[in-house]
């Protein structure tokens, strides 16, 4: 077993944390168990939820037949699910293993408030401080390294796809052109939670309704094999999907009471799965090996393909400030910028906002990108780590309770 005393081992490496008004439970003025909620809903449901079907058709593990019957959509669903779609399971077990990694999560926090009381105040990367006490310096670099990557390929992705959908919705000016303008609005917003959950669940409800009536109308569909690389491919667009795991510490860190972020965690997670699961069996089984790595460009063309798609640009928009906001306070923390709004915290999260921006216009294909986060970092951040530094965690032994 390994013998750790609860004295600081790692000075010097956490930076200097504020002090909490009320002890180690949380912080005097922090959010609350539903706000906490609306931040994890805001910041994971949204631009993955669009690629959920494609990821299915990827996934599949057998060719299902054309259907006798064209436009026979509630037999064609209920025929899918029963022979068996390896995607819609992968997506129902990837949520529950996200929901279970997020709790294990809260609890290491907690762990550490418990041993060291310099978490029990407001901490800006408590991410990687938890991989340093649960492994080794080393490791809190790792995660540092993992977190920043996550993040700021999220909102690579998020940009990107908003950038997209409103020079699909306007057909003025290029992808890129929009991707600055975009860059440029968002410099001075703030994020705006409640605005990123609303507007994804209207747009998701809007999509799914329409999505069953267009089935209605159009000709029954066909389902192709997958090939080992697509099905790895949809594995990671389906793990992005669940891939905000690495923002849960720093929202938990804002808790009037950090105890009660399990239930935030739990309440997320199955408001985020009655959302997917819909949307993704739906649309797989309406449009088959037709559908887009985007749905809404299946939808039919109309004045209700168009609101969707303002919503799900107001989600991405505002979700980009959620995402980026983590990866911005530890760099923050490592060049020594004042907590409070001046200069170098501007000059520091435009030069945040250029490199996501440079990486946006030089590859232009949000699904690769969210393929190739969600298959690497993502898949560390929200399912290995969580589970693996809670038993670390456990395992150590000192001057506190036994766990």
């Amino acid at each position: 077993m390994q013998d750790v005393r609860p004295k600081d081992d790692l000075k010097g490496s956490e930076g200097d944390p504020e002090k909490g008004d009320n002890g180690d439970t949380g912080l005097k003025g922090g959010i609350t168990l539903v706000t906490a909620c609306i931040f994890i809903i805001g910041e994971i449901a949204g631009g993955g939820c669009l690629t959920l079907p494609r990821a299915l058709h990827d996934a599949e593990i057998k060719r299902l037949y054309k259907w006798k019957k064209t436009g026979d959509l509630y037999v064609s669903i209920v025929f899918c699910v029963v022979t068996g779609w390896a995607g819609l399971f992968s997506l129902i077990l990837l949520c529950f293993n996200a929901g279970v990694a997020g709790v294990h999560i809260a609890k290491c926090w907690m762990i550490l408030e418990e041993r060291w009381t310099m978490y029990r105040g407001r901490y800006r990367h408590p991410y990687p401080a938890i991989g340093g006490r649960a492994v080794a310096p080393w490791m809190r670099t790792l995660v540092s390294i993992f977190v920043n990557l996550c993040q700021l390929g999220a909102a690579t992705v998020f940009l990107l796809l908003s950038a997209q959908i409103i020079q699909g919705v306007l057909g003025v000016l290029t992808v890129c052109q929009w991707i600055l303008i975009l860059a440029a609005i968002l410099c001075p917003l703030m994020p705006v939670a409640i605005v990123a959950m609303s507007t994804t669940l209207v747009a998701v409800t809007t999509i799914i309704v329409m999505i069953v009536k267009d089935g209605a109308t159009r000709p029954a569909a066909t389902f192709d094999i997958p090939t080992f690389s697509s099905f790895f491919l949809a594995f990671g667009a389906i793990n992005f999907a669940f891939g905000g795991t690495s923002a849960f510490p720093t929202y938990q860190n804002d808790m009037k009471n950090r105890s009660k972020f399990i239930f935030s965690v739990i309440i997320a997670f199955t408001c985020i799965l009655l959302l997917y699961a819909p949307l993704a069996g739906v649309g797989y089984a309406v449009y088959g090996q037709a559908v887009m790595p985007n749905v809404i460009d299946n939808m039919p063309k109309g004045v209700v393909q168009l609101a969707v798609q303002i919503l799900i640009s107001l989600h991405l928009f505002f979700g980009f400030l959620l995402v980026v906001n983590t990866p911005s306070q530890e760099i923050e923390e490592h060049l020594n910028v004042p907590h409070r709004f001046g200069i170098k915290r501007i000059m520091t999260r435009v030069g945040i906002l250029l490199v996501v921006v440079f990486v946006a216009m030089t590859i232009p294909r949000f699904d690769k990108v969210l393929s190739l986060v969600g298959a690497t970092v993502s898949t560390s951040l929200s399912f290995i780590f969580p589970p693996l530094f809670y038993l670390l965690l456990c395992r150590q032994k000192g001057e506190w309770p036994e766990r």
